[in-house]
């Protein structure tokens, strides 16, 4: 690492030695060497390899704060391995397969993973998923959130379907309304029995639990702590962090633990693939210059991009011969628009982010961190506000559209090889929504 980077290293070490008490700092911060193994990727190399998941749980979100906080411009990943797991350099982009293609490659040399139409993952969550279903045992539960229409619920199935032993998947509602049957009919014990003699436990829509609800949040403490002693999988899924569930202390503290992955909705890429496969299944084509006007369209929720493509094949007498003028017309009541907000509010939010300011974004600085900047407003006014291209030009002041063009273009690209981008645009997204609603 450069001497910039290596004192810039010690900055976050500074800012961390604050918000970590002294004897957790020394034992688990203070060892950590960092290196950058690519242009935006930093590498923190524990001194034990047993440690790696414990500082990851535990300091993961305070690391990357600290270093987005002091390494802003170059640095859009950051990865915590062991000494053995770094890279010797950088392998050429000709040498490298795509994410996805090695999440679809066997899990086992029996069951190989389809992902399809139904369920096409963000390129970047593509291995991790696919190693979910690899698992046979876990010693902790595992937490999936995300948006609506992320493809929790169609995931959770496809697990429960893949997976090899005994497994259930129940709604939040289903598992209430079991639990108070059983109660009613005195097979209290027979109902628990049922649920324990599951290899592979997945309840949904955790969220919707009420605080009131003290049985239920009783017996699902239970559940997980008999799952963890036998090392079996219990998933829980919701809409939000576990940290944001409104829960007991007692439910919440075995919940935060856990593995969690967050969902987030695929990029354009592989909204073009959902489409196509789709498309597939209905028995007809759309040019391709629909397509990806559909998958610009409709950038989140996938139920709506699929039931676009449903409408389509139902309300056209010749798809393939449709423009996106005509998409528009069938398709305007699936796509979202979000309320109240507006450019000012999205170059505002934005600008605050990277430590930038509006003027700084308008302006013809060409450094890494006011581009970022820049991109991150063009591609949320186009995905947000549906604004056109020059629309978008003129909110930050390019000269024409084509620079607009390749913002958009140059950040959808980054969001499919970075997740810890993707997840700095939601948190900017859910800024924007709130700053929007005041």
């Amino acid at each position: 690492m450069s001497d910039t980077a290596h004192s810039e290293w010690d900055l976050c070490k500074q800012t961390l030695r604050t918000r970590i008490p002294e004897p957790f700092y020394n034992t688990f911060i203070e060892p950590l060497r960092a290196f950058q193994t690519d242009e935006s990727v930093l590498s923190l190399v524990v001194p034990e390899a047993r440690l790696k998941e414990h500082i990851e749980m535990r300091y993961g979100s305070l690391l990357r704060e600290a270093v987005q906080q002091h390494f802003p411009a170059q640095i859009s990943l950051v990865r915590l391995q062991n000494a053995d797991e770094l890279p010797a350099r950088p392998l050429p982009d000709a040498v490298r397969r795509s994410v996805l293609e090695k999440a679809t490659a066997k899990v086992n040399h029996d069951r190989p993973i389809q992902w399809d139409g139904r369920f096409l993952p963000h390129p970047a969550l593509a291995e991790e998923l696919a190693s979910l279903l690899k698992l046979k045992k876990f010693y902790r539960p595992v937490y999936i959130s995300g948006g609506a229409g992320s493809g929790k619920s169609v995931f959770a199935r496809k697990w429960v379907e893949h997976f090899e032993g005994r497994a259930a998947y129940l709604s939040l509602p289903e598992f209430l309304e079991s639990f108070v049957s059983s109660i009613r009919s005195q097979k209290t014990l027979e109902w628990k029995s049922e649920l324990r003699s599951n290899s592979l436990l997945i309840i949904d829509d955790l969220q919707l639990l009420k605080t009131t609800a003290a049985r239920c949040q009783e017996e699902l403490r239970n559940l997980i702590d008999d799952f963890e002693r036998d090392e079996k999988l219990i998933v829980f899924l919701a809409d939000r962090d576990p940290s944001a569930l409104t829960v007991s202390r007692e439910l919440k503290s075995r919940l935060m633990p856990a593995r969690h992955i967050h969902l987030i909705f695929p990029d354009k890429e592989t909204r073009k693939q959902i489409v196509r496969s789709v498309l597939e299944e209905d028995g007809f084509t759309l040019k391709e210059d629909v397509i990806d006007h559909l998958a610009t369209k409709i950038p989140t929720d996938m139920r709506l991009l699929r039931a676009a493509v449903h409408r389509l094949s139902f309300q056209s007498t010749d798809p393939r011969a449709m423009a996106a003028e005509e998409v528009d017309r069938i398709c305007e009541p699936l796509y979202r628009h979000e309320p109240g907000v507006r450019p000012e509010i999205i170059l505002s939010i934005v600008a605050e982010f990277f430590h930038v300011s509006p003027d700084d974004i308008r302006s013809s600085a060409k450094d890494k961190k006011v581009s970022l900047a820049r991109h991150t407003v063009s591609f949320l006014c186009s995905t947000m506000l549906n604004m056109t291209l020059s629309e978008i030009a003129r909110i930050t002041n390019r000269k024409d559209h084509t620079g607009v063009l390749y913002a958009i273009n140059r950040l959808e690209k980054l969001l499919r090889e970075d997740l810890f981008l993707t997840r700095q645009l939601e948190e900017i997204k859910d800024r924007i929504l709130s700053e929007s609603r005041r």
